[in-house]
Protein backbone atom coordinates (compact mmCIF):
# COMPACT_ATOMS: atom_id res chain seq x y z
CA UNK A 1 0.00 0.00 0.00
CA UNK A 2 2.93 2.31 0.71
CA UNK A 3 4.24 1.73 -2.79
CA UNK A 4 0.81 2.54 -4.24
CA UNK A 5 0.64 5.84 -2.37
CA UNK A 6 4.13 6.80 -3.56
CA UNK A 7 3.29 5.79 -7.12
CA UNK A 8 0.12 7.86 -7.06
CA UNK A 9 1.98 10.91 -5.82
CA UNK A 10 4.61 10.50 -8.52
CA UNK A 11 1.94 10.24 -11.20
CA UNK A 12 0.25 13.38 -9.92
CA UNK A 13 3.53 15.29 -10.12
CA UNK A 14 4.35 14.01 -13.61
CA UNK A 15 0.88 14.55 -15.07
CA UNK A 16 0.14 17.93 -13.49
CA UNK A 17 1.91 20.05 -16.16
CA UNK A 18 0.19 18.17 -18.98
CA UNK A 19 -3.20 18.47 -17.31
CA UNK A 20 -2.73 22.17 -16.70
CA UNK A 21 -1.67 22.70 -20.31
CA UNK A 22 -4.79 20.90 -21.53
CA UNK A 23 -7.02 23.28 -19.59
CA UNK A 24 -8.16 26.49 -21.25
CA UNK A 25 -6.54 29.80 -20.46
CA UNK A 26 -8.46 31.83 -17.92
CA UNK A 27 -9.01 34.48 -20.59
CA UNK A 28 -7.47 35.78 -23.80
CA UNK A 29 -7.74 39.42 -24.90
CA UNK A 30 -6.79 40.91 -28.28
CA UNK A 31 -6.27 44.55 -29.22
CA UNK A 32 -6.16 45.92 -32.76
CA UNK A 33 -3.95 49.03 -32.68
CA UNK A 34 -5.22 50.36 -36.01
CA UNK A 35 -8.91 49.65 -36.45
CA UNK A 36 -11.14 51.17 -39.05
CA UNK A 37 -14.86 50.41 -39.61
CA UNK A 38 -13.96 48.95 -43.00
CA UNK A 39 -11.90 46.20 -41.36
CA UNK A 40 -13.22 42.80 -40.35
CA UNK A 41 -12.10 42.88 -36.70
CA UNK A 42 -15.08 42.10 -34.43
CA UNK A 43 -15.13 44.94 -31.91
CA UNK A 44 -17.56 43.00 -29.72
CA UNK A 45 -14.68 40.65 -28.98
CA UNK A 46 -11.54 42.70 -29.66
CA UNK A 47 -10.62 46.08 -28.17
CA UNK A 48 -9.30 48.80 -30.48
CA UNK A 49 -7.34 51.14 -28.22
CA UNK A 50 -4.72 53.09 -30.15
CA UNK A 51 -2.18 55.90 -30.08
CA UNK A 52 -3.34 59.34 -28.92
CA UNK A 53 -1.43 60.80 -31.90
CA UNK A 54 -3.73 60.63 -34.94
CA UNK A 55 -0.88 61.49 -37.27
CA UNK A 56 -0.38 64.20 -39.88
CA UNK A 57 -3.22 62.79 -41.96
CA UNK A 58 -5.61 63.14 -39.04
CA UNK A 59 -6.75 59.52 -38.92
CA UNK A 60 -9.58 59.00 -36.45
CA UNK A 61 -8.95 57.03 -33.27
CA UNK A 62 -12.21 55.09 -32.94
CA UNK A 63 -11.37 53.23 -29.73
CA UNK A 64 -9.71 55.74 -27.42
CA UNK A 65 -6.38 55.19 -25.71
CA UNK A 66 -7.24 53.26 -22.53
CA UNK A 67 -9.81 51.03 -20.91
CA UNK A 68 -10.68 47.48 -19.87
CA UNK A 69 -9.61 44.49 -21.92
CA UNK A 70 -12.24 42.08 -23.22
CA UNK A 71 -12.27 38.28 -23.09
CA UNK A 72 -12.48 37.15 -26.72
CA UNK A 73 -14.47 34.00 -25.95
CA UNK A 74 -17.11 35.37 -23.59
CA UNK A 75 -17.02 39.03 -24.82
CA UNK A 76 -17.04 40.06 -21.14
CA UNK A 77 -15.09 43.11 -20.02
CA UNK A 78 -12.19 42.20 -17.74
CA UNK A 79 -10.81 43.83 -14.63
CA UNK A 80 -7.46 44.08 -16.45
CA UNK A 81 -6.93 47.37 -18.29
CA UNK A 82 -4.53 48.73 -20.90
CA UNK A 83 -3.25 52.24 -21.59
CA UNK A 84 -1.59 53.29 -24.87
CA UNK A 85 0.79 56.24 -25.04
CA UNK A 86 3.19 57.43 -27.73
CA UNK A 87 3.38 56.22 -31.30
CA UNK A 88 1.30 57.50 -34.22
CA UNK A 89 -1.62 56.09 -36.19
CA UNK A 90 0.40 55.68 -39.36
CA UNK A 91 -1.71 54.31 -42.18
CA UNK A 92 -4.75 51.99 -42.48
CA UNK A 93 -3.46 50.61 -45.78
CA UNK A 94 -0.01 49.66 -44.51
CA UNK A 95 0.71 46.26 -43.01
CA UNK A 96 -1.11 42.98 -43.41
CA UNK A 97 -2.11 39.86 -41.55
CA UNK A 98 0.60 37.21 -41.52
CA UNK A 99 0.88 34.23 -43.83
CA UNK A 100 -0.75 30.97 -42.78
CA UNK A 101 1.36 28.73 -40.57
CA UNK A 102 3.51 31.49 -39.11
CA UNK A 103 3.70 32.35 -35.42
CA UNK A 104 1.73 35.54 -36.01
CA UNK A 105 -1.00 33.65 -37.84
CA UNK A 106 -1.20 31.14 -34.98
CA UNK A 107 -1.55 33.97 -32.46
CA UNK A 108 -3.83 36.35 -34.37
CA UNK A 109 -5.21 34.62 -37.46
CA UNK A 110 -9.01 34.52 -37.43
CA UNK A 111 -9.18 36.77 -34.37
CA UNK A 112 -8.54 40.19 -35.92
CA UNK A 113 -7.57 42.04 -39.08
CA UNK A 114 -3.92 43.02 -38.64
CA UNK A 115 -3.77 45.57 -41.46
CA UNK A 116 -3.04 49.13 -40.40
CA UNK A 117 -0.10 49.93 -38.17
CA UNK A 118 1.28 52.20 -35.45
CA UNK A 119 4.63 53.71 -36.37
CA UNK A 120 7.05 56.40 -35.35
CA UNK A 121 10.73 57.25 -35.12
CA UNK A 122 11.00 59.88 -32.39
CA UNK A 123 8.92 58.58 -29.47
CA UNK A 124 8.15 55.22 -27.92
CA UNK A 125 4.87 53.36 -28.14
CA UNK A 126 4.12 52.28 -24.56
CA UNK A 127 1.55 49.58 -23.76
CA UNK A 128 0.82 49.44 -20.03
CA UNK A 129 -1.31 46.73 -18.45
CA UNK A 130 -2.84 47.38 -15.03
CA UNK A 131 -5.15 45.81 -12.46
CA UNK A 132 -3.62 42.37 -12.97
CA UNK A 133 -3.48 39.60 -10.39
CA UNK A 134 -0.07 39.87 -8.66
CA UNK A 135 0.53 36.13 -8.31
CA UNK A 136 -0.94 35.07 -11.66
CA UNK A 137 1.12 34.45 -14.81
CA UNK A 138 0.42 36.22 -18.10
CA UNK A 139 1.49 35.88 -21.72
CA UNK A 140 2.03 38.82 -24.08
CA UNK A 141 2.34 38.55 -27.87
CA UNK A 142 2.70 41.37 -30.41
CA UNK A 143 2.96 41.54 -34.19
CA UNK A 144 4.20 44.36 -36.40
CA UNK A 145 4.36 44.71 -40.19
CA UNK A 146 4.78 47.61 -42.63
CA UNK A 147 3.84 45.32 -45.50
CA UNK A 148 6.38 46.60 -48.00
CA UNK A 149 8.54 43.95 -49.68
CA UNK A 150 11.15 46.60 -50.44
CA UNK A 151 11.73 46.93 -46.70
CA UNK A 152 12.58 43.27 -46.15
CA UNK A 153 15.48 43.19 -43.72
CA UNK A 154 14.93 46.83 -42.77
CA UNK A 155 13.05 48.83 -40.13
CA UNK A 156 13.57 46.92 -36.94
CA UNK A 157 11.20 47.22 -33.99
CA UNK A 158 12.78 47.01 -30.53
CA UNK A 159 10.27 45.66 -27.98
CA UNK A 160 11.14 45.80 -24.27
CA UNK A 161 9.20 44.53 -21.25
CA UNK A 162 9.49 46.53 -18.02
CA UNK A 163 8.11 46.57 -14.46
CA UNK A 164 7.56 42.80 -14.36
CA UNK A 165 8.92 40.74 -11.47
CA UNK A 166 9.75 37.90 -13.83
CA UNK A 167 9.11 36.71 -17.38
CA UNK A 168 10.37 34.29 -20.03
CA UNK A 169 11.27 35.56 -23.51
CA UNK A 170 9.92 33.06 -26.05
CA UNK A 171 9.84 35.25 -29.15
CA UNK A 172 9.86 33.73 -32.63
CA UNK A 173 12.90 32.04 -34.09
CA UNK A 174 14.26 34.70 -36.42
CA UNK A 175 13.92 37.55 -33.94
CA UNK A 176 16.93 38.74 -31.96
CA UNK A 177 17.29 38.27 -28.20
CA UNK A 178 20.05 36.89 -26.03
CA UNK A 179 18.09 34.35 -24.00
CA UNK A 180 14.96 33.60 -22.02
CA UNK A 181 15.70 36.34 -19.47
CA UNK A 182 16.36 39.08 -22.05
CA UNK A 183 13.75 41.88 -21.70
CA UNK A 184 14.47 43.08 -25.27
CA UNK A 185 13.42 41.48 -28.55
CA UNK A 186 14.37 42.94 -31.94
CA UNK A 187 12.18 42.04 -34.90
CA UNK A 188 12.26 43.16 -38.50
CA UNK A 189 8.88 44.77 -39.16
CA UNK A 190 9.46 46.47 -42.51
CA UNK A 191 8.15 43.36 -44.25
CA UNK A 192 7.05 40.74 -41.73
CA UNK A 193 3.77 39.39 -43.08
CA UNK A 194 5.64 36.68 -44.98
CA UNK A 195 7.69 35.53 -41.96
CA UNK A 196 5.03 36.28 -39.34
CA UNK A 197 7.52 36.78 -36.51
CA UNK A 198 6.16 37.77 -33.10
CA UNK A 199 7.46 39.15 -29.85
CA UNK A 200 6.36 36.83 -27.04
CA UNK A 201 6.91 37.05 -23.30
CA UNK A 202 5.44 34.21 -21.23
CA UNK A 203 5.10 33.49 -17.51
CA UNK A 204 4.98 37.22 -16.80
CA UNK A 205 4.53 37.96 -13.10
CA UNK A 206 3.42 41.58 -12.58
CA UNK A 207 4.17 41.69 -8.86
CA UNK A 208 2.27 43.39 -6.05
CA UNK A 209 1.52 46.55 -8.07
CA UNK A 210 -0.40 44.45 -10.61
CA UNK A 211 1.03 46.08 -13.71
CA UNK A 212 3.76 45.89 -16.34
CA UNK A 213 4.57 47.63 -19.61
CA UNK A 214 5.90 46.74 -23.04
CA UNK A 215 7.27 49.53 -25.18
CA UNK A 216 8.31 49.72 -28.82
CA UNK A 217 11.14 51.95 -29.92
CA UNK A 218 13.33 52.44 -32.96
CA UNK A 219 16.93 51.50 -33.47
CA UNK A 220 18.31 55.01 -33.83
CA UNK A 221 20.48 53.74 -36.69
CA UNK A 222 20.31 55.34 -40.12
CA UNK A 223 17.82 57.98 -41.16
CA UNK A 224 14.58 58.56 -39.28
CA UNK A 225 12.69 56.84 -42.07
CA UNK A 226 14.90 53.75 -41.90
CA UNK A 227 14.51 53.63 -38.12
CA UNK A 228 10.72 53.53 -37.91
CA UNK A 229 9.13 50.81 -35.81
CA UNK A 230 5.76 49.14 -36.46
CA UNK A 231 3.25 47.42 -34.19
CA UNK A 232 -0.14 46.32 -35.50
CA UNK A 233 -1.74 44.35 -32.67
CA UNK A 234 -1.14 42.55 -29.40
CA UNK A 235 -2.60 39.82 -27.24
CA UNK A 236 -2.60 39.32 -23.48
CA UNK A 237 -3.80 36.15 -21.80
CA UNK A 238 -4.06 35.00 -18.22
CA UNK A 239 -2.46 31.61 -17.67
CA UNK A 240 -4.02 29.25 -15.09
CA UNK A 241 -0.63 28.22 -13.72
CA UNK A 242 -1.80 27.65 -10.11
CA UNK A 243 -4.01 24.77 -11.30
CA UNK A 244 -0.97 22.60 -11.78
CA UNK A 245 -0.13 22.85 -8.11
CA UNK A 246 -3.76 22.18 -7.23
CA UNK A 247 -3.69 18.95 -9.20
CA UNK A 248 -0.52 17.88 -7.41
CA UNK A 249 -2.03 18.65 -4.03
CA UNK A 250 -5.31 16.89 -4.75
CA UNK A 251 -3.52 13.82 -6.08
CA UNK A 252 -1.30 13.59 -3.03
CA UNK A 253 -4.22 14.09 -0.66
CA UNK A 254 -6.41 11.44 -2.26
CA UNK A 255 -3.74 8.79 -2.11
CA UNK A 256 -2.79 9.71 1.42
CA UNK A 257 -6.42 9.35 2.51
CA UNK A 258 -6.71 6.04 0.72
CA UNK A 259 -3.64 4.80 2.52
CA UNK A 260 -4.99 5.83 5.93
CA UNK A 261 -8.38 4.30 5.22
CA UNK A 262 -6.87 0.84 4.52
CA UNK A 263 -4.68 0.69 7.59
Amino acid sequence: MKKLAILGLCLAVVLAPACAQALSYSWTAFNDLWWDPAQSTDTNRVTVYSSPDIGSAGYTNFGGTAGPLRDYTTTNQLAATVTITGGERYDPLRGASAQSGTDADTAFGGFLDASGTIAYHSNDLVITFSNLEPLTAYEFVSYGDRGESGYAGERFTFMTITDAVSFVNQSSVGTEYTGSNDPLTIVCSGYNSDSGLVVRFTNIKPGTDGDFSVFAHFSGVGTDDQSKYYVNCFMLREVPEPLAMSIVGIGALLFALRRLKRR
